[in-house]
């Protein structure tokens, strides 16, 4: 982990879509960039809120509700670690940027109104 670059996510997607020079650039400039950005997409999914921001997509698209998640793999893939509180800490303060745009984007996705899931109706 020490070798690893910090603000990973945030620094990708303004590489990768903005094209930006990061090492150029403050790191405020780089977040406001990145936030500007993820403001135009009309979807922005979060692990916590995935099922239901995926459904809003299916919605749009006019597909079925899906159904609830299962492994269809036959694999379980078993957790290395847990990451305690102080760990958590860390690894917020460590990558700051990253977790700004992570808490801005749960905060957003939880407070939409949530399509029901099959398995939340049935």
């Amino acid at each position: 982990y020490a070798e690893e670059p910090r603000n990973y996510q945030t620094h990708w997607l303004a590489r990768n879509y903005l094209q930006l020079d990061v090492e150029m650039l403050s790191e405020s400039q780089v977040l406001d960039a990145v936030s500007r950005l993820l403001d135009s997409f009309w979807l922005v999914c979060t692990l916590p809120t995935f099922e239901s921001d995926i459904q809003l997509l299916w919605d749009a698209l006019g597909l079925p509700a899906m159904s609830s998640r299962q492994n269809v793999t036959g694999v379980t893939h078993h957790k290395r670690f847990e990451l305690d509180p102080a760990l958590r800490k860390r690894l917020a303060e460590e990558n700051a940027s990253d977790e700004m745009l992570y808490q801005k984007w749960l905060q957003r996705n939880s407070a939409r109104k949530r399509p029901a899931l099959i398995a939340e109706s049935a």
